[in-house]
């Protein structure tokens, strides 16, 4: 028997919304899984090309916390609700997300360790053992986070709420890295588009938060910080486009 705690509301909300016959929010649906998905192609993309992404590494810990999280929280609630495919296919999306986040996470530490560890750790870079422990801690660091503020939000239903998040977070995340970089060494005018569609499909009337929860999201404070986001991936967008091509004798670190 369904309950009616803020979670399951939230979860009812979203089996109600999501149905064949509302065409607009599965078109925003999808093109913001589009979205998230072209983000961490450009990032495994220029990881493979480059030897380091745009996305920090601590951004992928955070992200394959809250993804693997949800995966396993959304996809038990569709059993709930006789495996709604909304539902069903958000936990499958996740679980594919947090493939992809683990597989930057083990690249970075077993083939770019130097390269994305020596700034912050120094000569501990070289260690792997120095960075493993980095990396568990910061990772169950990251679950406490995700956990503790969906149950502040009203439990694990709140996905809508979490996931705008999210977005803001790889707006904001990989700010200092592209400062620092002063080229296009592991950054692409491609990926800055992107998030700034990102921004667009998070905050616009027309995204799936607004269209799915008005009560929540139709608000002047929302499309406020939208504006102010959008203002934020355009800065950054020319930051990039500014920057020289990556030196050619760029090597690599390991």
């Amino acid at each position: 028997m369904l309950n009616y705690s803020p979670s399951e509301l939230y979860y009812q909300r979203l089996t109600e919304q999501f149905v064949a016959e509302n065409t607009p929010l599965l078109l925003s649906a999808a093109a913001a899984f589009i979205i998230g998905y072209l983000q961490y192609v450009y990032a495994i993309k220029l990881m493979l090309r480059d030897g380091r992404g745009p996305i920090p590494f601590w951004m992928h810990l955070f992200y394959l916390a809250h993804d693997s999280w949800f995966s396993y929280t959304i996809g038990s609630a569709a059993g709930r609700y006789d495996n709604h495919p909304f539902l069903r296919g958000t936990s499958i999306a996740y679980a594919i997300w947090s493939v992809l986040e683990i597989y930057c996470i083990y690249s970075s530490i077993r083939y770019h360790r130097q390269l994305e560890f020596s700034s912050l750790m120094g000569k501990q870079s070289n260690s792997l053992a120095a960075v493993l422990q980095y990396t568990l801690f910061m990772l169950a660091a990251m679950y406490c986070v995700v956990i503790l503020m969906a149950d502040l939000m009203g439990g694990p239903g709140c996905m809508m709420h979490w996931s705008y998040l999210t977005n803001a977070a790889m707006i904001v995340g990989p700010t200092h890295e592209f400062i620092r970089r002063g080229s296009r060494d592991g950054l692409a005018i491609g990926f800055c588009v992107v998030n700034v569609f990102c921004v667009l499909f998070t905050f616009a009337p027309f995204g799936m938060w607004v269209m799915s929860f008005p009560e929540v999201f139709d608000k002047k404070a929302f499309y406020l910080v939208g504006c102010v986001f959008f203002s934020y991936s355009v800065w950054l967008l020319n930051m990039v486009a500014s920057y020289p091509p990556k030196p050619k004798n760029k090597t690599h670190s390991k």
